[in-house]
């Protein structure tokens, strides 16, 4: 499924939808499609995949990376928590690496999966 840049990058920062209900949508839409396998549940390698083809839908150009002006409406602090080594770039691996710490943030029950349940209840209790 090909998404819009917009659309791509709002999915890769997990960036806060307008209203909760909008929010959860958006949510539930991203985790069936990313579910290969179809089990209710996002293992490792099923999140990697997903988020690598997020990003491949931002990364107009295709050199592996992006920059701020690529993604306007992405925080600029946060931007910079993810550009690892300062370049002014997110590059695929560093991208990957900040989404790995933050699967095993969201995945509250220690199982090595995620549910669509922990990942609603994470974006609660994040914004």
């Amino acid at each position: 499924m090909r998404y819009g840049k917009a659309a791509c990058f709002a999915a890769l920062a997990l960036l806060a939808a307008p209203g909760v209900e909008a929010q959860e949508s958006g949510v539930a839409a991203a985790f069936a499609d990313a579910d290969q396998n179809g089990d209710g549940a996002l293992n490792v390698d099923e999140y990697v995949a997903h988020f690598v083809s997020l990003f491949g839908g931002v990364d107009a150009d295709r050199d592996g990376r992006v920059s701020q002006a690529d993604v306007p409406q992405v925080d600029p602090a946060r931007f910079g928590a993810a550009d690892a080594n300062g370049d002014g770039y997110v590059s695929l691996g560093e991208a990957v690496a900040e989404r790995m710490g933050l699967f095993f943030d969201i995945d509250s029950n220690r199982d090595g999966a995620l549910s669509v349940e922990e990942i609603m209840v994470f974006e609660r209790e994040r914004n």
